[in-house]
């Protein structure tokens, strides 16, 4: 198996996403605005596109423009603004507060959530009747909650929260669902509003663990698989120049965002003899604008469970690390995705993986034939 080195962290194209040192900058930039205090959190730090005549008319060795899009908000006020930041000047360009706006569910925020609900008075009460005394490893699902005209609900930024029991750390809390209970809570605040005990419905403890970690999931190994050998003895059919990927007769640029997780951008097909100015542009960016999953059971509490994916939680947000030799097999590059948290802090996780196999490309679980 032969892994490829990741993507450099030099900025060479001007859809490049933003790297740590431009993320801190632009949140140092934001930091010394007139609207923001303590109170003020981010919900976005990423590249604000250069105008699509300039991408299409550079060429390597040009100068390009370097901007931030941040969007940021005030849990005191509830305000959020999006943000213009010049990284070439550290300049704040524009801020624009957006009146009414919900910014999406940040994984810290998921964090406290669960810690400060398994805290409430009335939860821990409700959890007792259920004979569950025990709340340490307490799962709570925060889903955004959507507007029903509750008069208590209202000015706030909530979330309608289930919960799941789990008999030990890594155990799957879905195999215990705490049906019949469920919470209100403001991510602004921190605090529980309401805790919903409608009905007490026995909790089922039977263990269902598919992990690893568990001694028993041996009985779910087959051993009548045959081994797996990806070998491409002269080496991968594509090539990669820093977020820009070549392969037979495609040219296009890899970025990764919190928001949409894998964008596509610029992506070219070069036509007979394979010059570079003989390429054509097929489309200007691809990505997923949005996943929305309507759980559909109109039973109180359930009818609330809706998820938009991309713009209420983020694909990016809560990817998971790719592993070698489970999701990536065979002549691997390795791009790393960077996220931030709540406080602006960028995070960087080996998000997205480019191998081939005979006429396949595949970006993790993303195929392209």
């Amino acid at each position: 198996m032969n892994v490829m080195n990741k993507a450099v962290s030099t900025i060479s194209h001007p859809l490049d996403p933003l790297g740590i040192e431009e993320i801190e900058r632009a949140v140092a930039v934001i930091k010394t605005a007139d609207f923001h205090n303590d109170r003020v959190k981010f919900e976005t730090v990423e590249l604000s596109y250069p105008d699509k005549a300039f991408v299409r008319a550079w060429s390597t060795g040009m100068p390009f423009p370097r901007k931030a899009f941040v969007c940021a908000y005030d849990t005191a006020t509830g305000a959020v603004y999006e943000c213009l930041v010049d990284l070439a000047e550290d300049r704040l360009i524009s801020r624009e507060l957006v009146p009414g706006a919900r910014t999406a569910v940040m994984p810290d925020e998921i964090e406290l959530c669960a810690v400060n609900v398994a805290k409430d008075p009335d939860f821990i009460a409700a959890m007792a009747r259920r004979g569950i005394t025990d709340l340490t490893h307490i799962q709570v699902d925060p889903f955004s909650a959507g507007n029903f005209g509750y008069e208590d609900e209202a000015d706030h930024r909530i979330v309608h929260c289930w919960v799941f029991h789990r008999n030990s750390k890594y155990d799957n809390g879905y195999a215990h669902p705490v049906e019949g209970l469920n919470v209100i809570y403001d991510l602004n605040t921190e605090q529980v509003l309401r805790v919903l005990d409608r009905v007490q419905i026995d909790v089922p403890m039977a263990e269902h663990n598919y992990d690893p970690r568990f001694e028993d999931i041996g009985k779910l190994r087959r051993d009548d698989l045959k081994a797996i050998d990806i070998r491409q003895p002269d080496g991968p059919s594509f090539s990669v120049d820093g977020n820009r990927v070549r392969w037979l007769n495609w040219d296009f640029h890899i970025e990764f965002n919190a928001r949409e997780g894998l964008v596509l951008n610029d992506l070219r097909v070069r036509g007979e003899g394979g010059k570079a100015s003989e390429s054509r542009p097929v489309l200007y960016r691809a990505s997923i604008a949005e996943m929305v999953v309507p759980y559909g059971d109109p039973s109180y509490g359930h009818y609330r469970k809706n998820a938009f994916d991309v713009g209420e939680y983020g694909l990016g947000r809560l990817a998971n690390p790719l592993k070698l030799g489970c999701d990536c097999k065979g002549h691997i590059h390795y791009f790393d995705g960077v996220v931030t948290d709540t406080s602006g802090a960028p995070a960087v996780i080996e998000m997205l993986c480019v191998y081939m196999k005979k006429m396949m490309e595949c970006f993790g679980n993303t195929r392209i034939m």
